[in-house]
């Protein structure tokens, strides 16, 4: 297994991630964090998608992590940067974690994966605060 960081070329854009590349590869996953997260805390998932043969790459969402955008409503635009980037590879799956669950559902992957998708489209000044607080 091979680990690197790389930057996805988006339109005007770049996002930050880690990939994992098996030694043979039969397709691409693109693990996308939640509100408030960053890809490290998805490598453990990242690791063992990348055991069963595909290249995983876990991203930072605009906002988070290294990105250097704001979070805005153009964050999707991450996500299908990343999925045009591993259709390299042939099939991509989009894989993600609240937040980053929704954005995968609704991205144009093969296959999507959302666990505990956001069901709102916002977040309350309320959430907000909180998800600060304790990501900060």
């Amino acid at each position: 297994m091979n680990l690197s960081r790389e930057n996805i070329q988006g339109r005007g854009f770049e996002v930050p991630c880690i990939a994992l590349m098996p030694p043979v590869a039969r397709g691409s996953v693109i693990l996308v964090h939640g509100y408030g997260g960053c890809k490290e805390e998805q490598l453990g998932l990242a690791w063992r998608m990348t055991e069963i043969g595909l290249k995983t790459c876990v991203i930072d969402l605009r906002g988070h992590g290294e990105h250097k955008l704001a979070l805005d409503r153009n964050v999707l635009d991450d996500v299908e940067a990343a999925i045009e980037h591993g259709r390299t590879l042939g099939t991509v799956a989009a894989v993600g974690h609240s937040l980053g669950g929704r954005l995968g559902l609704i991205s144009s992957a093969d296959f999507t994966i959302g666990i505990s998708p956001a069901l709102q489209t916002t977040y309350s000044a309320g959430t907000r605060q909180i998800i600060d607080t304790m990501r900060g």
